[in-house]
């Protein structure tokens, strides 16, 4: 019996592991990562078009790809501001001055 529940252990863990895992949305298929504990991880799921060019300054457009979107890491942080008088204070707040975030314009994830 140990045997065999240890083989089962060993397929579950290697076939959950072995498969990035994919999900299928209203937007398109989205390919996550799982971490050591098993838990599956989606990453800047994007649900926006790019806010670029005739884009920009308007309402978010609903995102939609027939394309796999590999979503495995996060995407950069919007852009930040930070009044004049307390800037200093913020950004060690809010930011890692030693190693800052990428920002973007185009921050439309979850």
């Amino acid at each position: 019996m140990r045997i065999s529940c240890a083989l089962a252990t060993v397929l579950y863990t290697s076939v959950c592991y072995a498969v990035p895992p994919l999900v299928k949305t209203s937007s398109g298929l989205l390919q996550g990562s799982s971490d050591a504990n098993g838990l599956l991880l989606f990453k800047g799921i994007r649900f926006g078009q790019p806010p670029v060019g005739a884009l920009r300054w308007e309402p978010p457009v609903p995102f939609t790809s027939a394309a796999l979107q590999n979503i495995t890491s996060l995407p950069p942080a919007c852009v930040q501001m930070f009044p004049f008088a307390v800037a200093a204070l913020s950004e060690r707040l809010f930011n890692n001055p030693a190693d800052p975030p990428l920002e973007s314009e185009d921050c439309l994830f979850l």
